[in-house]
């Protein structure tokens, strides 16, 4: 009897090793099975991104690249001055410096899913009515409206929407960059399109080409891939795989709003402490490498203002360019400001933010300095095509990068508020180039001539490398935390 009995394994043994082994494979299923949706999650994550990206540009090219571009021919045909033909879009900018803002405010509380489709139900029907204008107001009464149009569905929602799909802040330097590629290959694409249309068939019918595709290509995209169930399911399911990082004790897990680390209060060793939770820490709104931010944002919107908006006009009535020839040579700025974009967000994963922007401040300060000649002790603005084809790609490249950096950075400085403190970076970048814009009209219709404007174009190239180089100065990069599966928004962020 007991002979028999000792050579049998004991039943709790016996247990114990099926438990152990069903575990195991469990395991192993659950690891399988999570990389796969990791991999699917990815995926989903860069195509969230891509139509992000396509929606901005047909956007934008709609309601800013397509009317600037054709601010030439059209002034001509309604009979308006440079000053009055610059005022519905600057228009715009005012309307979005006064209200980008309680814009943030209210994305923020709100959400953005349906104010970004009927933002962009609204900018489909309403750019329609831009060719069929007879009057300056009536050209004005419709960039007010599509004003609101790019509060609710312009950059601020798409990189909310982009960040949210992302758990490293690592790659908002990349994510950065291919939402703003799609607004310089569409401002490559419009000008090189809408030049030789318009020299062909008139400046009111070539203004329906984008609205067209806004309505086809454009809300379609946002009904699909960026407000649908997917894209929120896929943010959740983000937030609850995220739980896997302890540090200090205490497991970080993903905010359900947004890609925000807040500290869940248990440990492995007090099980018991799960419903304790740890205050989260919050940063300052306006801190000093944010005020260097908006202070090179400015600057460079001063420039951003005279490019966009009076390059072309430059061209093709002082310098003597043929229209097509002026569109082609703004086309090949934003190609190669295109390139800058996806090559500064490869950058800034590996390099110093701060070091890059001082290269591209001293790239558009270059490119100010090649419009300037001295004749008979006298300076001017030159007519060279030497220096105008070596100003395209210093301004391109600088231009490109700093605007990806400056915008790249914004989500480390506190995701908790990324729609406040992108209204306020965008507010900056609205008032200013409105302001710039304007006094570049202003100047050009008193005196005739462009060289006030080249001469305030380049002071505010000055101005960015010094707010460059208080960046620098101030600028803590983030280190986020990183496990063998996952990268995390950095715990502490700073801007």
């Amino acid at each position: 009897m007991n002979r028999r009995g000792s050579d049998q394994v004991p039943p709790r043994e016996v247990g114990l090793e099926l438990t152990l082994d069903g575990i195991g494979e469990g395991l192993e299923v659950e690891e399988d099975h999570r990389l796969g949706e990791q991999n699917n999650s990815s995926y989903k994550a860069w195509l969230v991104t891509i139509s992000c990206s396509i929606v901005h540009a047909l956007h934008t090219a709609s309601v800013f690249i397509g009317p600037s571009t054709l601010l030439s021919p059209m002034r001509k045909d309604l009979n308006l001055s440079v000053k009055q033909i610059s005022l519905p879009l600057n228009v715009n900018r005012l309307i979005n410096t006064l209200f980008l803002i309680p814009a943030g405010i209210f994305l923020d509380k709100s959400g953005i899913e349906k104010p970004l489709v009927i933002s962009m139900i609204v900018a489909s029907v309403v750019c329609f009515f831009w060719p069929i204008s007879t009057s300056l107001w009536q050209l004005v009464a419709i960039q007010i409206v599509l004003a609101f149009t790019i509060l609710m569905g312009g950059l601020t929602p798409m990189l909310i929407i982009a960040s949210r799909m992302f758990e490293s802040v690592e790659k908002m330097s990349m994510v950065t960059s291919i939402l703003l590629a799609g607004f310089s290959f569409m401002g490559f694409v419009t000008p090189l399109v809408l030049g030789p249309l318009a020299d062909r068939y008139g400046w009111r019918t070539t203004s329906y080409l984008f609205p067209t595709l806004l309505s086809i290509i454009g809300l379609p995209l946002v009904l699909r891939n960026l407000t649908s169930k997917r894209v929120e399911g896929s943010s959740k399911n983000k937030s609850s795989r995220s739980a896997l990082t302890p540090t200090d004790g205490a497991v970080w897990m993903l905010d359900s709003t947004s890609p925000n680390l807040r500290p869940m209060g248990f440990t492995a060793d007090s099980p018991k402490e799960t419903n304790t939770q740890e205050p989260r820490t919050s940063t300052p709104l306006m801190t000093m490498p944010y005020f260097a931010v908006l202070g090179a944002a400015a600057g460079l919107s001063v420039c951003l203002s005279i490019v966009n908006d009076h390059l072309i006009i430059f061209l093709s009535e002082d310098v003597g360019y043929p229209l097509r020839t002026a569109t082609t040579f703004m086309s090949f700025i934003h190609l190669i400001a295109l390139g800058a974009k996806l090559s500064s967000g490869v950058a800034g994963q590996h390099y110093r933010k701060g070091v890059l922007l001082i290269f591209a401040a001293l790239s558009i300060t270059t490119s100010a300095l090649l419009l300037f000649e001295y004749h008979d002790s006298e300076l001017q603005l030159t007519s060279s095509n030497v220096r105008l084809a070596l100003f395209a790609p210093f301004y391109a490249i600088g231009y490109g990068s700093m605007l990806n950096l400056l915008t790249s950075v914004l989500p480390e400085a506190g995701t908790a508020n990324l729609a406040l403190r992108s209204n306020i970076y965008s507010l900056v970048i609205s008032a200013v180039q409105a302001m710039g814009s304007y006094a570049a009209g202003v100047f050009k219709t008193n005196s005739g001539s462009y060289l006030s404007t080249m001469v305030m174009f380049t002071l505010a190239c000055f101005a960015q490398i010094l707010f460059c180089l208080l960046f620098l100065v101030v600028y803590k990069p983030t280190v986020s935390q990183d496990t063998s599966a996952h990268s995390h928004w950095a715990t502490t962020p700073t801007l």
